[in-house]
């Protein structure tokens, strides 16, 4: 067998599982996060959520497709890639910092306003890990990915509980 035909079917096996386990872990924390806090207190969150969820389909702009299938030198355009992100996700931030007054009263939610601007820096965060990521599935080095999605969405999930 070829070192191709190896590599492709170990990272089909942890990308599959990259995807599943992370999204099995997100319904458990809303669902015991929704058990735990008031009414009032689980819909700020789902409201600040919701502009968080948006935001995140817009900041990353598919640079990290363009990392993937790039046949440039993959250090300097992943350089590029970086420093893009994380000039996009202080762009999105900022918006959803100055937005964030709008966007509580759109949503009858004066009290989600910190809410909104605290979870927001979320895209901060994300726009540093983007690259790594990219890079290991370039290499279709999937389980690594799966390694640092599982702890982060149990960790963030101990966290928000």
């Amino acid at each position: 067998m070829s070192e191709l035909y190896i590599k492709t079917t170990k990272g089909l096996k942890w990308s599959v599982l990259t995807l599943v386990i992370p999204k099995m872990i997100s319904p458990i924390i809303t669902i015991t996060l929704a058990h735990i806090l008031l009414p009032d207190a689980f819909g700020l969150i789902s409201t600040a959520m919701i502009v968080i969820s948006f935001s995140q389909m817009i900041w990353e702009a598919g640079l990290s497709q363009a990392l993937i299938q790039t046949t440039e030198d993959v250090k300097k355009v992943a350089n590029v890639v970086f420093w893009s992100n994380i000039g996009f996700g202080l762009i999105i931030y900022s918006l959803i910092f100055m937005s964030a007054p709008a966007l509580a009263l759109y949503f009858k939610s004066p009290e989600s306003l910190s809410v909104i601007r605290v979870l927001g820096l979320q895209i901060l965060l994300l726009s540093f890990t983007t690259v790594q990521e990219t890079l290991f599935s370039k290499e279709l080095n999937f389980r690594p990915l799966f390694n640092i999605r599982v702890v982060t969405a149990i960790l963030s999930g101990i966290i928000s509980i």
